[in-house]
């Protein structure tokens, strides 16, 4: 099998769910030629220069864009002559399934949600019911890529790390200083969003336990929400990555846990081995959740919820899954976690002077 090719479809945390499949596939086939096409630019840098991949790109790449982007896109598309082309779980069945079509595959694996993916030559279940990690895993496995590893990745390079340490120090930041991580984002997205001044209250608590600091993290178009909450508290420090998802990502993994909505940062952490506690609203949260047995989700489970389905906007108004949930709840749940990641943190310290 000489060439393969993988549609990434939806944000950073689908890229992410998808990293066990990806790796799984190289080790199958260390030989390959890998490339991965994306919906969005920004999930790429989960595996840009990894080597999990040869090749990748987006489709909202400005070199697409117009009539004359488009069509360069399509001769790019059509000049791949895959050997198989696999979707993953989140994508388009139609789009997914033609853009396989044109890239010359013969083996063409997706779904066939309501008969969409008819131009597949391999169709896979939905896999409604599980996490978007092993559902992804599942459909690998239909051409024999092992499913046994559910390990996330995100690649952080030896310049990220340096410039993460950078930033802490600039920030007079210590290395024995417990940081935690807080993203009130996704900004735009409506139904993940718990109340920005909850998070101001949320702060507050937590800023009073000592040797503690907290990292405000947000996005490109976030830095109003970062803005608002470092005002709002003396001694809170704001990160706003602005152009390399690489350097947040670092800096996450310097944290000892992540409190954030449902969002992107949330999975970043969680595939650096960070704790987090994620408040989940109206989205799925046994598909969505950050994956891994150290995280957990605050979450109503009321009647009407989770009410999103893939692809439609929440069409509720007054979103009672999120308001629910209280500042106590999410600070006691933080304090409990805090406390066992002081006692491992100790514990670990012990047995570097026996040794």
């Amino acid at each position: 099998m000489k060439k393969i090719l993988i549609q990434l479809w939806g944000g950073i945390g689908d890229m992410i769910w998808l990293t066990p499949s990806l790796i799984a596939l190289r080790k199958k086939f260390p030989k390959s030629e890998i490339t991965v096409i994306s919906q969005e630019t920004t999930p790429l840098d989960v595996i840009k220069d990894s080597g999990i991949v040869n090749e990748c790109f987006s489709l909202s790449s400005p070199l697409f864009n117009g009539v004359l982007g488009k069509l360069k896109l399509l001769k790019e598309i059509m000049s791949m002559k895959s050997d198989i082309a696999i979707s993953n779980w989140a994508s388009p069945c139609f789009t997914s399934s033609f853009i396989s079509f044109l890239s010359g595959a013969k083996v063409r694996i997706g779904q066939n949600r309501g008969g969409r993916g008819f131009l597949n030559t391999m169709t896979v279940p939905s896999y409604n019911n599980i996490h978007e990690v092993e559902a992804n895993l599942k459909i690998f496995s239909s051409i024999g890529v092992p499913t046994n590893s559910k390990n996330l990745f995100m690649h952080i390079s030896e310049q990220d790390k340096a410039f993460a340490s950078e930033w802490l120090h600039l920030q007079k930041i210590g290395t024995r200083d417990l940081l935690i991580g807080i993203h009130p984002g996704p900004k735009g997205k409506y139904g993940r969003q718990w109340n920005i001044d909850k998070f101001v209250k949320l702060c507050k608590l937590l800023n009073k336990k000592e040797n503690l600091k907290i990292i405000v993290f947000g996005g490109p178009d976030e830095g109003d929400l970062v803005q608002y909450l470092c005002s709002c508290i003396n001694g809170i420090f704001g990160y706003v990555g602005r152009d390399n998802l690489n350097h947040t990502a670092a800096i996450i993994s310097r944290c000892s846990l992540f409190i954030s909505n449902d969002s992107g940062l949330a999975h970043i952490a969680s595939a650096v081995g960070v704790p987090v506690i994620a408040i989940f609203g109206p989205t799925v949260f046994w598909q969505n959740r950050p994956y891994g047995e150290k995280n957990v989700v605050i979450r109503k489970d009321l009647p009407c919820s989770p009410c999103y389905k893939i692809g439609k906007p929440i069409k509720c108004k007054t979103l009672e899954c999120l308001k629910q949930i209280t500042v106590d709840e999410v600070f006691e749940k933080a304090d409990k976690m805090l406390s066992i990641i002081q006692n491992d943190d100790i514990n670990d310290s012990i047995l570097i002077k026996k040794t």
